[in-house]
């Protein structure tokens, strides 16, 4: 009998994307659990700039809806998903491209979840400076956009590596 034992790498990716899934999971019942729609007292942990709320955001990415978008959602959470375990795959093996793809992936499950479950997902953290706010977000969201940063930066450092060795 051939057991298979998981190597280093594919341990590291299942591990941080459910590190993200969990913290995100745990925070968005915290907050769901502490505070009513609409929220009467934000926690305002500096100032004005950074505040700790509760949206439930019906529609998808910065709350944007029309009819079928969630069909839509969930077929292309699926068709992203797939792409992202085949790329984690096929790619050479660095950390910055692993290290994105999971918390990409691991943001994705989050917010899938919500929407599947709750038909909203949950969002809690507001941003801005002198009145200008970026739209409310949650610890997945946080995780895919600096997934999507650290995978061009990856992608970059590849690129470069590739030319001095051509």
């Amino acid at each position: 009998m051939n057991k298979r034992i998981p190597d280093k790498r594919w341990i590291v990716f299942v591990s941080i994307i459910l590190v993200i899934l969990i913290a995100d999971q745990w925070t968005k019942l915290l907050i769901r659990d502490h505070f009513t729609v609409p929220v009467r007292n934000p926690i305002h942990v500096i100032g004005e700039n950074l505040i700790i709320t509760r949206v439930e955001n019906r529609g998808v990415a910065f709350g944007i809806h029309f009819p079928g978008i969630h069909i839509i959602s969930y077929v292309g959470f699926l068709l992203v998903i797939a792409y992202l375990l085949v790329q984690y795959r096929k790619e050479k093996a660095f950390w910055v491209n692993d290290l994105a793809f999971s918390l990409i992936i691991g943001g994705a499950l989050g917010n899938f979840i919500d929407r599947l479950f709750r038909g909203t997902v949950t969002d809690m953290i507001q941003m801005g400076v002198a009145g200008y706010y970026w739209p409310v977000y949650n610890i997945a969201d946080s995780a895919i956009s600096v997934g999507v940063v650290l995978f061009f930066i990856g992608t970059i450092i590849l690129d470069r590596q590739k030319k001095h060795v051509d």
